[in-house]
């Protein structure tokens, strides 16, 4: 709402006091540009009152799963940082966030000015495309060591999976909150751009920093127990294996 100053003159009862032209020039002006202002003002009133609410919706789709099985072991302790814990990384699980938006309205123009408004009928659609898993090159696929290391991994996936489709039922809940009001001015073309420019923006970040949470999640899965199993699934397999890797390497 634009904020209009008034000048006020006082003129004494039965006393018509004639203006020189400049100053009725300036006057005329004056009145002029506060008839704009309310005219102005009476739109975006309008625009408060009579557009139906806003709305933005996340959805969660589930992403895909990639395998790799052409990095050593070396290399993906070397990635996931377990070398300063005295650890030998025999997979990781590394994701991306993706996601495509959608957004329209239903416009309420002003003929005289052109200008419209709009509130945003939006929706996100989340997912993690793809998930690509590493399981170390010295433990081949088909055998029962890949095939243990690719289980845990998994266990990752589904963390990651189970956050997202939460983190979008949180975003949904916040946005109906914060857009159901929220009005968009400008021409009819800037409307959708404005909207577009919103939700990356603004909302896109928080899903990212609401996704850098799921850490904690995965620190449960990756206990001192867990690790235990490796040296003893599959016959004991894996530690002569990750022993003759590490000293070729």
């Amino acid at each position: 709402m634009s904020e209009t100053a008034c000048v006020a003159i006082r003129m004494r009862p039965g006393t018509i006091t004639a203006l020189p032209m400049r100053a009725a020039v300036l006057m005329a002006l004056a009145m002029s540009s506060g008839f704009a202002a309310h005219a102005s003002d009476s739109f975006q009133l309008q625009c408060e009152h009579r557009l139906p609410a806003g709305e933005l919706v996340f959805d969660y789709k589930p992403g895909e799963v990639s395998y790799d099985n052409s990095a050593g072991m070396l290399e993906l302790t070397g990635k996931s940082g377990s070398m300063k814990r005295n650890r030998v990384t025999l997979g990781t699980t590394d994701f991306e966030l993706a996601y495509t938006a959608h957004v329209s309205t239903r416009p309420l123009k002003e003929g005289r000015t052109g200008k419209a408004c709009g509130r945003m009928l939006g929706w996100v659609e989340l997912q993690l495309a793809p998930h690509r898993i590493s399981v170390a090159k010295e433990l081949p696929a088909g055998s029962c060591a890949y095939a243990h290391v690719a289980e845990h991994e998994m266990k990752h996936v589904a963390i990651n999976e189970r956050h997202l489709q939460a983190v979008a039922a949180e975003m949904t809940a916040r946005a109906a909150r914060q857009v159901a009001r929220r009005t968009f001015i400008g021409s009819e073309a800037e409307l959708r751009s404005q909207m577009a420019k919103y939700v990356t923006n603004s909302w896109i970040p928080e899903v990212k920093a609401a996704m850098n949470k799921v850490a904690a999640q995965h620190d449960k899965l990756d206990t001192p127990e867990e690790y235990a199993r490796n040296e003893t699934v599959c016959g004991g397999a894996i530690v002569p294996i990750a022993r003759e890797a590490l000293a070729r390497d």
